[in-house]
């Protein structure tokens, strides 16, 4: 009796630790979804799906990963494996919680590619991992305690991460933007009305500063625009670009706080704006012209189609789901594991699964004026409609900036290089409607949302229809942007004639910058020969990456350091590379007290005849310089606390040549006055900044840093080969990181040298040696070039590869 009492006691229960299971499973599964649905709440104006849309899918997920996790447990309730379990899964819901609500922000600007490697990188990684592992050291260790105190443990982990949730949605209401329901259709863009068109253009960044710089600097621009009148003291009042737009094309401003946005009353404006009586689109809608909208981003006009012809029904929201999961997995996904995952994500959430034939990669994602361009050359026509309004946004200065004033995509361009391009686009559609023989009865805007800078001041020009000027007219009356759509229904005949700029009295301009738009420039003055002139150029360790010009011997820099909190005694040094001298400008103050300048500007009157290496030098003062000292050139700069310099490097070399003749200065990206001669046997050259290379031809887009030289599939490196040798190998050091599995190509012109398949990440470097054939020998000149072709497409498709060089050897 009592042994079978004994036995019956013993044997475990099938309820035994069903509750900690499911708690524990509950836990986990709400840690995992809270994160998605708060993305979404706080973010819904980003996406093109809804909330509702939304939640059932959270709801199915959380019942069944609850159901997963329970099921885990309920098959180890019995064994020693339980409390480890169910602390591990107390533990990870603490890590994802912590590391949604606070680790993904602070980590969020650093690099997590395995393809350059980085100290900085392996650092941030160790301090997550210890800060992500810390809740399962404590929870494993103490795991019967956890297994005890479960529920009260799971209500103070569940309660801090619901209970913001739930308090935002019960005060949640769905933005009422009608993209959720509509898209835009765009092959209709470049199809013009037969008789009457009007352009509202907006050009992103295009303010005052810019434009007059660009004004200045390509005048062969002017003659077609000579038709136009620019309205150059225009404002912006909330320079941002969902707010400024809708304000163009309706007259109303943005009721609410231009600093922070609210969703649900933007929403809100857009409709009322957008369907108000003095509505553009709403006016030409009901005078039966055919209305289209191209917007940049999605929050600019209503998508009703009410007001547009270029919209349909939305059917595929499968982009905006994309953007949806790739960010939850940012935010969810520790940093340190990032790497290890993040082709494992791409592979599970792209629809390319299977290998395909090899794909070359792209450059980049094509920019939007470069787009258009192309569209502009290819379909521009009339379309079988009398009338036509078209609300068109360029990208103009906004990011990326990969486009030069050629519309090329390069590396070596600014802002205002791009806003050449985008003018250029313009330029390329005026031309296209004289064509068509509509130029002269339309009306066209060109116009900015801000400037370059996100302040207001901007530039607007107009043609009205039949317009002819021998020149364009510059008026400086004062204005802002809700006056643009009175002109337009003005100009129209659709408002009484007094509501356009036009019937203003005209304010005289000239083209030039007002004082109020000129961004504050720091004077550095002339070059001076530097004491005792003994000095050895600085290293070149620290590129100066931003723009720099050089008009008739006056030297523009663009300056970039945030100078708010210290002062900085800033120069300009010029090494000369024969004579071995040094030349600099007088140090000056900036920053602190004494304000942060946009830009310096140094006279290069006084630089001597000769090829020069450029460096700037910005030094932090712990104590401000002497304002009696009499020679500020020799005045002590004293010494930066390593607290002060940690983030600033004193010395930056300029990453062109200055070259000064007798008359000019220009820039030159090869090393200035060397002959070239070809490759001999045994050679090495070095890859390093700022260095000659008589035995090369360095490509066009010529980058060289600490890495070495930096190639892309467009870059033809020449390398000149002694052509009398029988037979020759060249040995090449080179580092691709890619994080996929690739096909490496080798080539000289057409013919390929060299091929190898890489299965898994690329990330180390690779000597390769190729041997030559007798014909390229013969030549004297090998034109080098590097492939990366991708074995499996997927939404990285568009990465531009880049090749680093790190030295060449040419053997027998």
């Amino acid at each position: 009796m009592t042994a079978n009492s004994d036995k019956n006691n013993s044997a475990p229960a099938w309820t035994d630790n069903l509750l900690p299971a499911a708690v524990a499973a509950l836990l986990l599964a709400c840690s995992l979804l809270i994160p998605a649905v708060a993305l979404y709440c706080y973010n819904s104006s980003e996406f093109t799906f809804r909330l509702s849309e939304l939640l059932p899918k959270c709801a199915l997920a959380f019942a069944v990963l609850a159901l997963l996790f329970f099921l885990l447990l309920f098959f180890l309730r019995h064994t020693r494996l339980f409390p480890w379990m169910s602390a591990g899964m107390l533990a990870l819901s603490i890590a994802v919680w912590l590391q949604h609500v606070y680790l993904a922000d602070a980590l969020a600007t650093y690099q997590t590619s395995l393809d350059e490697f980085s100290w900085l990188t392996v650092a941030v990684g160790a301090i997550n991992f210890v800060a992500f592992s810390l809740p399962f050291a404590v929870c494993l260790r103490y795991r019967h305690w956890c297994c005890r105190h479960y529920m009260q443990l799971a209500i103070v982990v569940l309660l801090p991460q619901l209970l913001p949730l739930l308090f935002r949605l019960t005060n949640y209401t769905q933005p009422q933007y009608d993209f959720y329901e509509y898209n835009i259709t765009e092959q209709d863009k470049c199809t013009f009305a037969r008789q009457r068109n009007v352009l509202v253009i907006v050009v992103d960044c295009l303010g005052e500063y810019l434009f007059k710089e660009l004004w200045r600097e390509y005048p062969e621009m002017r003659a077609s625009f000579r038709d136009f009148t620019c309205f150059d003291q225009m404002l912006s009042p909330k320079p941002s670009t969902n707010l400024a737009v809708p304000a163009i094309l309706t007259g109303h401003e943005y009721p609410g706080s231009y600093q922070n946005v609210d969703g649900n009353l933007h929403a809100q404006y857009l409709q009322q704006s957008c369907h108000s009586p003095e509505s553009l689109l709403v006016n030409f809608k009901r005078e039966g012209y055919r209305c289209e909208g191209y917007p940049f981003i999605l929050q600019t006009i209503s998508y009703s189609p009410a007001l547009l012809d270029n919209v349909s029904p939305r059917t595929d929201n499968r982009d905006s789901h994309q953007l949806y999961l790739d960010i939850l997995y940012q935010r969810l996904t520790p940093f340190f594991c990032q790497p290890l995952l993040n082709r494992g994500f791409m592979t599970a959430t792209d629809p390319f699964l299977t290998p395909r034939e090899e794909t070359p990669l792209n450059q980049t994602e094509l920019p939007q004026d470069l787009l258009f361009y192309r569209q502009l050359k290819r379909d521009s026509k009339i379309g079988n409609f009398d009338f036509g309004f078209k609300y068109i946004h360029f990208q103009g200065g906004h990011a990326a900036i990969t486009l030069n004033e050629k519309l090329e995509i390069t590396s070596h361009t600014d802002v205002k290089k791009q806003m050449r391009a985008s003018f250029s686009v313009l330029e390329s559609l005026l031309q296209k409607l004289q064509q068509l023989g509509v130029y002269e009865q339309s009306l066209i805007v060109i116009t900015g949302d801000h400037s370059e800078r996100y302040t207001p001041e901007i530039v607007t020009l107009i043609k009205r229809p039949g317009d002819t000027h021998p020149a364009t007219e510059f008026n400086s009356v004062p204005c802002t942007i809700t006056d643009i759509h009175a002109t337009v229904l003005a100009e129209s005949s659709l408002a009484a004639k007094s509501r356009s700029l036009f019937s203003r009295p005209a304010v005289q301009g000239s083209g030039d910058l007002s004082r109020s738009v000129r961004p504050q420039t720091l004077d550095l003055g002339n070059f001076l020969p530097c004491p005792g002139n003994a000095a050895e150029m600085p290293d070149c360790d620290w590129m100066f990456s931003q723009p720099y010009e050089i008009e008739r011997l006056s030297l523009a820099v663009k300056q970039d350091l945030d100078m708010k909190k210290n002062t900085f005694m800033v120069s300009l040094l010029a090494y000369d590379l024969q004579s071995r001298k040094c030349w600099q400008t007088r140090p000056q103050i900036a920053g602190g007290q004494y304000g942060q300048p946009y830009s310096y500007q140094s006279s290069l009157l006084d630089l001597p005849v000769g090829n020069y290496q450029l460096f700037l030098n910005e030094t932090i003062c712990t104590q401000a310089p002497d304002a009696n000292e009499e020679d500020d050139f020799l005045a002590t700069i004293f010494p930066p606390t390593q607290a002060d310099n940690q983030h600033y490097p004193d010395m930056r070399y300029f990453p062109q040549f200055l070259v000064r003749s007798q008359t000019d200065a220009f820039w030159s990206s090869e090393y200035p006055g060397i002959v070239p001669r070809p490759m001999q046997k045994g050679e090495t050259i070095l890859f390093q900044p700022m260095q000659p290379y008589p035995c090369l031809q360095l490509p066009n887009d010529l980058f060289i840093s600490g890495k070495g030289l930096r190639l892309t599939e467009n870059s033809v490196l020449g390398v000149l080969l002694p052509s009398a040798e029988p037979s020759l190998h060249l040995r090449l050091l080179l580092n691709f990181p890619v994080p996929f599995a690739a096909v490496f190509e080798v080539f000289h012109d057409d013919m390929i040298l060299y091929r190898q398949e890489f299965e898994a990440r690329i990330n180390k470097n690779i000597p390769l040696r190729l041997a030559l054939p007798p014909e390229i020998i013969t030549s004297g000149t090998l034109n080098l070039q590097c492939r990366l072709r991708k074995k499996y497409p997927n939404r990285d498709r568009d990465m531009l590869p880049k090749f680093h060089l790190q030295s060449l050897t040419l053997e027998e």
